[in-house]
């Protein structure tokens, strides 16, 4: 009897130590888990947090290009008002450098293209 006691107490300690080890076994499942669990929801915080700062960048970036594409626009109008009046301004010698030039080659391919012509009227008139 003193065996079969002893043979128990060994049978009941390893019980023991074997509940204690899958007891520890459960616990350490459980905390890795939940560090998973965590780890997932800071991840998809961080990916919700860009993704927001994304959506704000490109809400900047698309007001921006509106504001950009407004100006190009009054900048054309502006331009052409300008070079609508560009024979007033030249008849009160407002223009810039760059439109002089533009005007003073327009007038030097006039004049070419007219001594041209009375060339070619010259030489026809003489046939």
């Amino acid at each position: 009897m003193a065996e079969e006691l002893s043979a128990a107490q060994t049978a009941l300690e390893e019980a023991r130590r074997e509940i204690l080890q899958r007891s520890q076994d459960s616990t350490r499942l459980v905390n890795l888990c939940e560090r998973i669990e965590e780890q997932r929801a800071n991840d998809e915080e961080e990916h919700v947090r860009r993704a927001m700062e994304e959506g704000e960048r490109t809400r900047d970036e698309y007001e921006r290009v509106t504001e950009l594409q407004g100006e190009v626009e009054r900048l054309k109008k502006a331009l052409v008002e300008k070079a609508g009046r560009l024979r007033e301004r030249y008849g009160r010698n407002e223009l810039n450098d760059d439109e002089m030039d533009f005007v003073e080659g327009l007038m030097s391919l006039a004049m070419a293209l007219h001594e041209e012509k009375e060339v070619a009227k010259a030489n026809e008139l003489r046939r």
